[in-house]
């Protein structure tokens, strides 16, 4: 078991079934992502793969109950994502991925804290040919504009990769289309051996991709073009 209050501040630990939550704290009934029922956003030639497992738990709307009104009048919530270890074919664990839909004239961003492992932040713009991966270790904050889509790779090797994240509390506010239509990103990330590279997309073409490394504690985040 892992303790996740040195990063996250909740009493919250880790263990091989998932998180525990201390009696103190709430949630949102756990939600179970499968390869099963999404197999369109991975690589064509992985869809006669059988997983069973989940490769990855969502637990939204972790909070106090005294802090539920304050979550709710600033219409945010708080949730943790646990991706699991392992591959999909030859394909890395990761989440399906979206984007924000607007509300009014923009669409909001979303703030991100890795709380264990190690993730590969992949963030596909929504208009131009633009890819920023975003590596992140534990305590490193990842700041998501909303004019990209994304998606989080598990890039960690033989422990679980657990994610925080702050967003709008409005319901359906995320848009699976982004990725479904064009079955999955541009950069599909893959395990080759000991490293994580990537395979282009055949459906998209022309991207360009960028590196940048999330800061850590309170160091400022990392500034957008």
């Amino acid at each position: 078991m892992i303790s996740l209050q040195h990063i996250s501040g909740l009493p919250i630990t880790l263990t091989k079934r998932g998180l525990i939550f201390s009696s103190k704290l709430e949630h949102d009934p756990v939600e179970k992502r499968h390869y099963a029922g999404n197999e369109e956003f991975f690589m064509p030639h992985t869809r006669t793969l059988a997983i069973p497992k989940p490769l990855y738990y969502i637990y939204r709307n972790v909070r106090f109950p005294s802090h539920t009104q304050l979550f709710r009048k600033q219409g945010i919530r708080y949730d943790i994502t646990v991706l699991q270890y392992g591959t999909i074919g030859p394909e890395a664990v990761r989440t399906i991925g979206h984007i924000h839909k607007r509300i009014g004239s923009t669409r909001p961003a979303e703030l991100y804290q890795v709380l264990h492992g190690q993730g590969l932040f992949y963030l596909q713009h929504a208009t131009k040919k633009e890819i920023i991966l975003v590596r992140a270790e534990e305590g490193s904050y990842v700041h998501i504009p909303g004019v990209y889509g994304h998606i989080t790779i598990q890039a960690s090797r033989g422990t679980p990769l657990v994610i925080a994240n702050i967003f709008t509390a409005k319901k359906h506010s995320s848009d699976y289309d982004f990725f479904r239509r064009t079955h999955g990103p541009a950069l599909f990330p893959v395990w080759d051996k000991q490293k994580l590279t990537f395979k282009k997309n055949p459906r998209l073409s022309g991207y360009t991709a960028k590196k940048i490394t999330a800061p850590k504690n309170n160091d400022p985040l990392y500034p957008f073009e």
